[in-house]
């Protein structure tokens, strides 16, 4: 009797260890191209260590499957579960972690353009120099300012919420900060898809200067000759191009595929189909921002222009030192995902857009570029403008005003923007649910200071 006990047990075994295979093994590509990179850019573009991603970022079913190999000397870092399906990712300066994957290797055929150092004026306070001010706030306030920054944050022992960085501005004024360890105000975070935010702004910036403009179809000679040659770039801003995706991440889909199996985002998701008109639905699509990433791409008649122009037409004028907007392994920028940047630097592009583009003496887009963005999608339920959030129909957050919008990524990564409370809320962390709510907390920073 027990030893048909023992091989039924066995047989169970099998069948868990097979079922568990068939489950994992298809997806072993994408478990390791997502701990390869993510493993890769939190080390050298983050400056962390291997032990603070793979008990953080990595530390959730099946990515905890993966085994991490961090070569310091190359600068790479390889993941393989069990031995198989390895990925390896290569860090690059001015190009960021990018996963190596076509047979022929564009990372050694590549060097950045040279950086201008910034040279930030001590005689304005920050975020518009580096001159740091006591916040004008009563002792009150300020008491209920920390509560509501506390309510974000997982006490000792818990890590439940997962916030790592909370940060409030209020009338351009830093007000308050608060880090969870090892994190701290120079650690650049990924901002995964507010990336796409940052593509709006450099879009604008191409309006502002003539390149480019909303009405514009015709936009990619892949698409010369079928009906995806209707596609405007504002289709592509709006996320309403009918093309057919799936942004699907825990399996291999269209998304998990272009970010981690495909060695030029862009392209992968240009071939995407056309599956209703132009304008006539709504799909959420990182796709469709590394579509708008090869519009940005063909503007520019170099690599050195191309790849600069983050750097000089944004982060130089706003002072941003630590940002990092990573390109995949044909040197392009993956707009739809790939920001890094310090909490104090999202702030930072969140006081451009209260300031509707203007910038101390620069313009970097328009009030017009501005007031078109925030301009709600047509079948979006109010949600969505261009490539920017809003508080949509019924309110995602009750406790704010309607002309709330954010820039929105992620495992809950936020730069919000209260315009009549003259509000910038940053949150990055590695959570967006329950028991973590970002509604309470927005709730108690206006109750503090609004």
């Amino acid at each position: 009797m027990k030893k048909w006990i023992f091989r039924i047990l066995i047989l169970l075994l099998i069948a868990v260890i097979l079922i568990s295979l068939f489950y994992v093994y298809p997806k072993l590509p994408i478990i390791n191209g997502y701990a390869a990179k993510r493993a890769c850019s939190s080390i050298f573009v983050s400056g962390r260590t291997l032990e603070t991603v793979e008990n953080g970022d990595l530390n959730a079913f099946p990515q905890n499957l993966a085994s991490i190999q961090v070569d310091e000397s190359s600068q790479s870092v390889s993941s393989a579960v069990l031995g198989l399906s390895k990925s390896t990712s290569v860090y690059r300066p001015g190009l960021g972690c990018k996963l190596l994957i076509g047979d022929d290797n564009h990372i050694s055929k590549y060097k950045p353009p040279a950086r201008t150092i910034l040279k930030p004026t001590d005689t304005l306070p920050w975020p518009y120099g580096i001159k740091e001010v006591k916040p004008d706030l009563t002792e009150e306030q300020l008491g209920k300012l920390e509560l509501a920054l506390e309510a974000a944050f997982d006490t000792d022992g818990q890590w439940e919420k997962k916030t790592r960085a909370m940060l409030v501005m209020k009338d351009g004024q830093l007000l308050a900060e608060k880090y969870k360890a090892p994190y701290n105000r120079e650690t650049p975070f990924l901002g995964w898809s507010m990336t796409k935010s940052v593509a709006n702004i450099l879009v604008g910036s191409l309006v502002k200067e003539g390149k480019l403009s909303v009405d514009q179809n015709n936009l990619l000679p892949e698409w010369s000759g079928d009906d995806r040659a209707n596609i405007t770039l504002d289709n592509l801003m709006r996320m309403n191009t009918g093309l057919l995706w799936n942004e699907e991440y825990g399996s291999v889909s269209q998304v998990t595929q272009m970010l981690f199996l495909k060695e030029t985002a862009a392209d992968y998701a240009i071939d995407s189909p056309t599956q209703s008109k132009p304008g006539d639905t709504w799909a959420y699509s990182s796709g469709t921002s590394n579509i708008l990433g090869r519009v940005i791409r063909n503007t520019f008649e170099s690599d050195d222009d191309y790849l600069s122009y983050p750097h000089n037409a944004l982060f130089e004028k706003l002072d941003i030192t630590t940002a990092q907007i990573e390109t995949d392994e044909s040197n392009e920028y993956v707009f739809s995902s790939f920001m890094y940047a310090s909490a104090r630097d999202w702030a930072k592009l969140g006081q451009l857009y209260l300031n509707e583009g203007i910038w101390l003496n620069d313009t970097i887009f328009t009030k017009e570029w501005h007031d078109y963005s925030l301009l709600p999608t047509p079948h979006s339920e109010g949600k969505y403008g261009a490539h920017i959030w809003l508080n949509g129909n019924p309110k995602e957050y009750p406790s704010c005003p309607d002309d709330t919008y954010k820039f929105s990524g992620y495992e809950g990564q936020y730069v919000i923007m209260i315009p009549s409370l003259d509000l910038v809320i940053v949150r990055l962390g590695l959570s967006k649910g329950p028991p973590f709510d970002m509604d309470k907390v927005l709730g108690m920073i206006i109750e503090a200071v609004g």
